[in-house]
C-alpha cells in the first residue's frame, strides 16, 4: 500500500519535474542564443561614424556628429511649406540630418517620409511651448538632450543665427554631460 501511495505522489510530481526540466532547456537555449549573437557582434566590424563638424561664431570647431534636427510640421501648413526649403537647404550645407513628425502624418514636396506625431511625442517635445508649425528643436541623438531652435517660418540667415547660439549653449553648458 505504500509502495502504491509513493507511486502515485510521484505520477503526479512527474508534470512538474518535467516542466522544471523543460524550464532549464529554455534557458540553456536562450543563453545559448545570447551568447550567438554576442559572439555575432563582436565579429562585426564596427560603424564608422563619419564625424560632423560645425564652426561657431566665436571660430571654434565643434563635433556635431550626435546632434540633429527634430522637425515638426504639417503637410497643409503654409509657413511650413515657405520654410521647409529653407530648413532643407540648410541641412544640406551644414550636414545636420532632419528628422520629421507630421502632425496630420503627410509629408510634402521637401519632406516626404515623415512620423505621424502622436500626442506621446508632441507631450515630449512641446511641454513648455504652444504646438506650433514649424517648430524645430535640436536634439542629441545618444543624451536625448532636446533644445527648442525655433518655431515660425524664418530665414536661412536667421535659422543658422539660432542653430549658432544654441551649440555655443550647448558647448558652454552641456559638454561633457
Amino acid at each position: 500500500m505504500i509502495k502504491f501511495r509513493i507511486a502515485i505522489i510521484l505520477l503526479g510530481l512527474l508534470p512538474i519535474i518535467s516542466q522544471a526540466n523543460f524550464l532549464s532547456e529554455l534557458e540553456a537555449l536562450e543563453a545559448n542564443r545570447v551568447n550567438q549573437s554576442n559572439r555575432a557582434a563582436d565579429k562585426a566590424p564596427p560603424k564608422n561614424q563619419v564625424k560632423r563638424y560645425f564652426t561657431l561664431s566665436s571660430g571654434k570647431r565643434m563635433d556635431v556628429s550626435d546632434w540633429q534636427i527634430v522637425h515638426f510640421m504639417s503637410s497643409t501648413c503654409s509657413y511650413c511649406q515657405q520654410f521647409n526649403p529653407v530648413l532643407k537647404q540648410v541641412s544640406e550645407t551644414t550636414g545636420f540630418p532632419v528628422f520629421t513628425y507630421s502632425f496630420d502624418g503627410k509629408g510634402d514636396i521637401v519632406f516626404p517620409d515623415v512620423f505621424m506625431a502622436n500626442s506621446e511625442v508632441v507631450n515630449n517635445f512641446f511641454a513648455e511651448l504652444p504646438r506650433a508649425t514649424p517648430t524645430d528643436f535640436l536634439i542629441n541623438v545618444n543624451t536625448m538632450v532636446t533644445l527648442p531652435l525655433s518655431q515660425g517660418a524664418t530665414s536661412a540667415d536667421k535659422f543658422l543665427q539660432r542653430l549658432d547660439e544654441v551649440l555655443i549653449y550647448v558647448d558652454t553648458n552641456l559638454t561633457g554631460m
